[in-house]
């Protein structure tokens, strides 16, 4: 309680010292026109034709008659600059020198504050003064020509230049009643080259950006060299000081957070003209790391904001580094990541400078062209031609950190896009040991999305048929170990067999070594996939395999040891399915029972088949389980 009167009286003193006149013609730059005791002027917080913003010194206010924003001095600016009450309060503090006191190192971070915007004041004004009145000058053909910037832009990121003389910035904010210590700290001055006890400006012949934080204030500069000598650091930063660290900031945060929080999502940049870019085309919603490393600080701040955050670094092979590193960081924080690269290995700002606007690129075309890192990074394992268990744990652990809800999701597209299931048992088969496999039986991470073939020929056996026809070295094995344990489908069996006679007798050399040619084997045993064409639909099981996208790539198991783990993907999906499809039939069970006491009906026929079913899939099960796949997951009994 007496920290807030402690708050509501230390604004109370600053709107009592501060002339509403002098804030909103002097420091909001407001054109005001004397109406009576009142003085009038457009609105600065709505659009309007006619004059409806009074301020009143009188009174001490300044309120818009239309929509009623505005107030006292302190709420008048915490309006105007979209801050709290007590930051207006403190900046004002400090823009009036009133020397109020509310907390010791509030009023050192708010001295700070106050140097650091006359210093934006004094940057601005010089690069104002050459585009308004030097002609040719250097600093013009870097900004308009070079990065191709025009005056909107400069004025929308407050742009400055620091001077080319060495005391330019010293002498103004000396002269405005600052102290050297305070300067030094800041970094904003350095000691002389030449004597220790001068100073040159730290900043001199460079384009400057201020820095803000989550309020808005300026807290620090980047300064841009005009020069192309390589002994002159492209970029440089003030000293870190109480206000900022590089590490904990990302670039227009503050000033994109209401376009962010519209869309739900961010884009990600390397560094600042990257972002101005951006802007260009109206794209408003974008931040940059100011070339550091991203940091645990980084990706709370994106946390608190979006969360879908798409990478927009350079093309190069540096930043395609980067796009991996900072991806999988996002990842794990249960962020949702898309990827886009400029072409030709071109940055941002190249690749937006050399558009005209006649040529159409807008945030629409710029999510069509990302793409999620999952599918992304799928697609980079696919061309490395991996072996598929080795696909699906990569492909896992991309996705391993999402809630389930997304998780499934995952499985569910991958699925549709390249017939990939990822199962989340499977990463490794020492999982098989562990104890928290009963844990992990009942995430449910993939289920049948579609059945494109009639049910006659289930998911996990078209599994074992792409292997089968991609690869004639593991035929025997395979056969050997599914027969008795996970297959028994009769016309599967027989198709099977035919295929390994067809490897013994009538394969090509490129086909044993490459797969079958599943045409050539359909015309080769014609009658064959006739008469077994009457018991399912083969012809479209061929159909749908010949555009399976790992029989397309030709992925397969090419080792022999990672058979093991492909035996247990396929039992354990198997014991998977065959416990759902004991959990409805128990519950048509249950529904059964009930009808038949509540009618008292004595026809038990089908309450008789329902409990052989369940015996017969609890039969399945035991199978399965005695084959050496570890379960402790419950009774199914």
């Amino acid at each position: 309680m007496n920290h807030m009167r402690k708050k509501l009286s230390f604004i109370e003193q600053i709107n009592k010292k501060i002339p509403i006149h002098e804030l909103v013609s002097r420091y909001a730059g407001i054109t005001l026109e004397k109406k009576g005791k009142n003085f009038m002027s457009l609105c600065p917080f709505h659009k309007e034709k006619t004059p409806s913003f009074s301020v009143s010194p009188e009174k001490n206010i300044a309120v818009c008659m239309a929509c009623h924003e505005g107030g006292s001095p302190t709420a008048f600016w915490a309006k105007l600059k979209k801050i709290t009450l007590e930051a207006a309060a403190h900046e004002l503090n400090y823009k009036f020198n009133l020397q109020i006191l509310s907390q010791p190192q509030d009023y050192v971070k708010n001295k700070l504050i106050n140097i650091l915007e006359h210093t934006q004041d004094f940057f601005k004004t010089a690069l104002e003064c050459i585009l308004n009145d030097i002609e040719n000058h250097y600093v013009l053909d870097y900004l308009l020509k070079k990065r191709k910037l025009n005056l909107k832009l400069i004025k929308k990121f407050n742009l400055g230049y620091a001077h080319a003389h060495p005391k330019a910035l010293q002498n103004h904010l000396l002269n405005k009643g600052f102290e050297i210590k305070d300067l030094l700290s800041l970094g904003l001055v350095v000691p002389s080259k030449d004597d220790s006890q001068q100073y040159r400006d730290f900043f001199y012949d460079r384009i400057m950006f201020p820095l803000t934080n989550e309020k808005g204030q300026v807290i620090g500069f980047v300064g841009r060299s005009l020069k192309t000598d390589s002994n002159n650091p492209k970029y440089l930063f003030n000293n870190e000081t109480v206000l900022f660290k590089k590490s904990n900031l990302l670039y227009n945060l503050f000033e994109s957070c209401e376009f962010i929080k519209r869309n739900q999502d961010v884009i990600l940049c390397e560094g600042i003209f990257d972002v101005i870019a951006f802007y260009k085309f109206n794209i408003y919603n974008t931040i940059a790391t100011l070339g550091t490393q991203l940091t645990p600080k980084h990706i709370d701040l994106l946390k608190q904001n979006a969360q879908k955050i798409i990478i927009a670094f350079d093309g190069d092979e540096a930043g395609i580094t980067a796009t991996y590193k900072i991806a999988d960081m996002l990842t794990k924080q249960k962020l949702q990541v898309f990827i886009w690269h400029p072409p030709n290995g071109k940055d941002p700002d190249d690749f937006f400078s050399n558009l005209t606007e006649s040529e159409l690129f807008n945030y629409e075309n710029l999510l069509q062209k990302s793409q999620d890192y999952v599918f992304y990074m799928i697609e980079k394992y696919l061309q490395q031609d991996i072996e598929i268990t080795i696909l699906n744990r990569h492909i896992f652990n991309l996705i391993k950190n999402y809630d389930d809800k997304i998780k499934y999701d995952y499985c569910k597209n991958i699925y549709k896009k390249y017939s990939l299931f990822i199962n989340n048992d499977i990463h490794h088969k020492k999982i098989m040991n562990q104890n928290d496999y009963t844990i992990l039986m009942r995430q449910k991470y993939f289920q049948e999305v579609q059945k494109p073939t009639q049910n006659i020929i289930s998911l996990v056996e078209k599994e074992i048929l792409i292997e089968i026809l991609l690869n004639s070295e593991h035929l025997k094995s395979i056969k050997h170990d599914i027969y008795d344990h996970v297959v028994s489908n009769i016309n599967f069996l027989k198709l099977i067999d035919k295929i390994d006679v067809y490897y013994q007798n009538d394969a090509t050399e490129n086909e044993i070594k490459n797969g079958i040619d599943i045409d050539r084997f359909m015309e080769v045993y014609r009658d064959f996939i006739s008469e077994l064409s009457k018991e399912f639909d083969i012809y479209g099981l061929f159909l749908e395999i010949k555009n399976n996208y790992l029989f397309k790539k030709k992925i397969r198991i090419r080792k022999a040891e990672s058979l093991n783990e492909f035996y247990c993907y396929l039992k354990m999906h198997l014991m998977d399915q065959i416990r759902q499809e004991l959990k409805i039939l128990k519950n048509k069970l249950q529904n059964l029972s009930e009808q038949i006491i509540n009618t008292n009906n004595n026809e038990d026929n089908d309450l008789k088949q329902l409990i052989l079913e369940i015996a017969h899939k609890q039969k399945e099960l035991l199978k399965l389980k005695n084959i050496g796949v570890h379960d402790e997951s419950k009774n199914d009994n």
